[in-house]
């Protein structure tokens, strides 16, 4: 009796086992959109450039450049990037800034990175051109590269 018990006890169990299957959803939907590759390569150059891996990060943001010419974060990251990596880099990086102004005047970043490197050049009224015009964006970020501008000038006094 015990052993009849057990048995169907068995079976019950590998039933609804073979069974809870039966109700569930196909998978025959189809996928959702992928992201577009110049997308995954920004993105993907985002996180080589948060581990300082600028050579891969720039090749990646060429990626996403050559996908999409018209892509101002990627022209930005680019020029941040190239920028990192050595002095040679900057004339590239001051032309990525422009492309990414060019096709977003507004664009916060691009400002912000232009007009650090204006400092760095001494070039300090292009990067009082972008503090004014950081101003209206970011002022945070535009208090920031005043006060830098402001030191320059209070040193180059001094001399």
């Amino acid at each position: 009796m015990a052993a009849k018990r057990v048995l169907a006890l068995a079976l019950t169990v590998g039933a609804a086992t073979f069974l809870s299957g039966a109700g569930s959803p196909s998978i025959s939907r189809p996928p959702a959109p992928s992201e577009p590759a110049e997308v995954r390569y920004y993105n993907d150059g985002v996180k080589a450039e948060r581990v300082g891996d600028y050579a891969r990060a720039v090749e990646l943001y060429r990626r996403a450049i050559a996908e999409k010419r018209d892509f101002p974060d990627a022209h930005n990251n680019l020029g941040f990037s190239l920028r990192r990596i050595a002095e040679g880099y900057i004339q590239q990086a001051m032309k990525e800034y422009g492309e990414a102004l060019r096709s977003a005047p507004d664009h916060a970043a691009a400002l912000e990175y232009q007009g650090e490197l204006y400092l760095r050049l001494g070039e300090l009224r292009k990067a009082r051109d972008n503090i004014d015009r950081l101003q209206k964006l970011n002022p945070a970020e535009a208090a920031k590269l005043r006060a830098r501008l402001d030191q320059l000038v209070a040193e180059a006094k001094a001399l």
